[in-house]
């Protein structure tokens, strides 16, 4: 089952799986003592409130409630998903979240939580075995939470327990749903079923076995079947069976056993030793009735013969082979099938195995043998032969001794071939798609799991594995589209697969991640490569497309631990390594956009140096703080980024704009603020961005803000930017003076631009203060 929960970090709905319909209910033993965690969690730590939430597929409910007065919840309530609760966010994320304060952040600031005064939370998501989502359990407090590290592995501890609870619930479901299955297998099977002690007498008969052998219930318990069933021509043969079973060694042979009418059947008989609830030695036996098949046999028999004698008249090779005169003859099909005529060939092994690929010789060899020996009924390999032109075919080959010596020595071996080549070629497709990534022609996740498991031998010591993130895609992603974000894909795999070896396995995981697996390599030596791929990253730093990676090593010396925890290690290295370089990486790829833009339009370029220079003097002359004008003149310079996104042809445009084209301006705003978001050197003008196009009188755009409502920079910076681009020609208007500009900032007071901040520009104009 599966539900879409709100994720407040990323401002979007997020689909995971949840507690299905087939997951047990918790019972009173485990609900119990979940509670006892919660009552403890607030005695420890001394917060308000103490939950476990549990995600349904419409709501999240308030499981359980820690039982002290500051509470506020109720065991029961509901919210619909979408809310916006802190707990959402947890399972959007499935990992903790931590807020100190939620009123200094305005992402929270409005959540349901909050209303309840629960401005502070931690919280950790609660996983069923198969990673589905059960929940979240958490803390909650009406004052800003400081939590020690000791109060985060206390709540990860009870995640734990509670995990290992649910782990045990599903696990003790499943006991008593087999014991429930075995009973209805037992009573139901089609073969009769005897359960009984070391000594053979009768514990348990099924019905089937009581209407096979014609004994009711009470004659057969705790009877002894040597007394019964047992022909006396079949008991030598039953001792022995008997004590090889109690040595542990299973037994299915075919036998003879007798009725209560004497009458003589055949079984297929499977025995083994079982323990019985007690603690003794039980012994198992499943009758099938083979009867009616013994009587087949001969006419079964008498079947293959004959399709073995038809399929050397069908389309497919047919070859017989003489061991006494070492003579293989085959048909025209076979003939043709490798592009020969018939008269072309050799009659003998030897033309046969010149004609296989040297490769495939042993393996076949192999399948013979096991036919000779009698392990195999049939002998049947694939293996590729070589055509007249040259060319390699995939054949299957099947066959079987139909005359053997005295002794038990094949005489003659008889069997066809079959052309499998085109299946071969659909297979290898097939398994090009199952383990390849599309987009860049890597190896998927599957393959990369799979090579692990196969590297993870002694003989591969040491293994390194490097861990790799692309930084920054979302904002190319936001910028210009996921095409470009292929693009910057693509050219990361390009970059690491052009630094590794041959013998290395590069894969890309899934998003933004890549990892790979350098076998019989050093962690020294797996630095080198992480040098040569940065040393590659660096040499992108004047293209279009920055290619900036976030890397992470682990390297495994010895035999433990296995490698999906050395990955583990490189993955929490490169998550660390994504902090410490996440604000330059980011501020690096704003100013390339920012580069990008001013690339595409030389107008916009000098727009923004003349804006960033009159928004500085203007705020000095408007008194504001240092800080206030460094964001102003910042403001000036990045207020249209999110034209980045905006194709040349309308930015350059000489004519008016079409409705259409009007609509894809009137989005940079709210791109702007996306980009700048997304680094912490420009998050500070981020709003500012996004409201410099609103009007006072609530007219403008995106948001149609009104008043006091528009940021007070994004007011000043509307002002300027009217006043640049009415005095400055443009491919679509004409430049108008100096006095005609800021007699339209007088006009347009009041319903584009603050009043007092119009009237200020205008005296600071007039008064020739720039």
């Amino acid at each position: 089952m599966r539900a879409q929960v709100f994720s407040r970090g990323e401002n979007k709905l997020k689909e995971i799986e949840i507690t299905d319909l087939n997951k047990p209910e918790i019972n009173e033993k485990f609900v119990s003592k979940w509670q006892n965690i919660l009552n403890l969690i607030t005695d420890m730590i001394e917060v308000s409130a103490a939950l476990i939430m549990k995600i349904n597929a419409e709501s999240i409910e308030v499981f359980l409630k820690s039982q002290n007065e500051s509470n506020p919840y109720n065991t029961g309530e509901e919210n619909i998903i979408g809310d916006g609760l802190y707990c959402e966010t947890v399972l959007a994320e499935n990992k903790e979240l931590y807020i100190k304060n939620a009123l200094k952040n305005k992402v929270w600031k409005d959540n349901p939580d909050v209303g309840l005064d629960m401005i502070s939370y931690y919280g950790l998501p609660i996983s069923w075995p198969d990673q589905k989502s059960f929940g979240t359990i958490c803390i909650l407090d009406n004052k800003s939470l400081e939590l020690q590290s000791k109060d985060k592995k206390l709540l990860q501890e009870f995640k734990r327990i509670i995990e290992e609870d649910l782990e045990l619930l599903i696990k003790q479901t499943e006991l008593s749903d087999q014991k429930k299955l075995f009973e209805n297998l037992f009573n139901k099977s089609l073969e009769g079923i005897l359960l009984m002690d070391q000594d053979y007498n009768v514990l348990k008969a099924n019905p089937k076995f009581e209407e096979i052998f014609g004994y009711s219930e009470d004659e057969l318990l705790a009877n002894n079947i040597e007394n019964f069933i047992i022909p006396e021509s079949e008991k030598e043969d039953f001792y022995k069976y008997k004590n090889q079973v109690l040595k542990n060694k299973n037994v299915e042979v075919e036998v003879k056993r007798k009725t209560k009418t004497g009458k003589i059947k055949y079984f297929s008989l499977h025995v083994i030793k079982v323990e019985l609830l007690t603690g003794k030695v039980g012994i198992y036996a499943v009758y099938d009735d083979i009867t009616a098949r013994k009587k087949k046999d001969r006419e079964i028999k008498e079947i293959k013969e004959r399709l073995e004698l038809a399929i050397r008249g069908a389309n497919v090779g047919v070859w017989d082979w003489n061991f006494k005169t070492d003579e293989l003859n085959f048909n025209e099909n076979w003939a043709n099938m490798l592009e020969y005529d018939l008269e072309e060939l050799e009659n003998d092994v030897k033309t046969w195995r010149d004609l296989v690929f040297a490769e495939d010789k042993e393996n076949i060899d192999r399948s013979l043998k096991e036919h000779f020996e009698g392990r195999k009924e049939f002998y049947e390999n694939e293996h590729r032969i070589q055509t007249k032109s040259g060319e390699l075919k995939w054949i299957r080959g099947i066959g079987k001794i139909v005359e053997r010596d005295q002794e038990g020595n094949p005489l003659r071996l008889v069997g066809i071939h079959l052309d499998i080549n085109d299946q071969k070629h659909q297979e290898k497709q097939i398994k090009y798609l199952l383990y390849k990534d599309s987009l860049t022609d890597l190896y998927n996740r599957r393959f990369f799991e799979e090579e692990m498991k196969r590297l993870d031998t002694e003989r591969q010591l040491p293994v390194s594995i490097i861990m790799a993130d692309v930084n920054g895609l979302k904002i190319i992603n936001d910028s210009f589209g996921h095409q470009k974000g292929d693009e910057l894909l693509v050219k990361t795999a390009e970059i690491l697969k052009s630094s590794l070896r041959d013998e290395d396995i590069l894969a890309r995981q899934g998003g933004d991640e890549f990892a790979i697996i350098l076998p019989q390599t050093s962690k020294k030596d797996a630095q080198n490569i992480i040098n040569r791929i940065n040393e590659k990253c660096e040499n992108t730093e004047n293209d279009e497309l920055t290619v900036s990676i976030a890397l992470g090593l682990a390297a495994k010396q010895k035999p433990e631990p296995d490698l999906t925890e050395i990955l583990k290690q490189a993955d929490n290295e490169m998550y660390q390594n994504k902090l410490s370089e996440s604000r330059s990486t980011k501020s690096k790829i704003v100013k390339s956009l920012v580069n990008t833009l001013n690339e595409k339009s030389n107008e916009t370029k000098e727009h923004s140096e003349r804006m960033s220079g009159l928004a500085y003097k203007f705020g000095k002359f408007l008194e504001l703080n240092n800080s206030q004008l460094h964001r102003l003149s910042l403001l000036g310079t990045l207020h249209d980024i999110g034209m980045i996104t905006i194709p040349e042809s309308i930015l350059n445009k000489a004519g008016k704009l079409t409705e259409i084209e009007w609509e894809v301006v009137k989005k940079h705003p709210e791109t702007g603020f996306e980009i700048a978001s997304s680094s912490e050197e420009f998050v500070t003008i981020a709003e500012d961005i996004y409201a410099h196009h609103e009007r006072w009188d609530g007219s403008g755009y995106p948001r149609q803000l009104q008043g006091e409502n528009i940021p007070y920079l994004a007011r000043i910076i509307t002002i300027v930017d009217a006043y640049d681009v009415m005095t400055h020609a443009a491919p679509y208007k004409e430049a108008v003076s100096k006095n005609e500009a800021l007699e339209e900032i007088r006009e347009c007071a009041g319903s584009q631009f603050e009043p007092e901040l119009a009237d200020g520009f205008i005296k600071f104009m007039e008064n020739d203060l720039i």
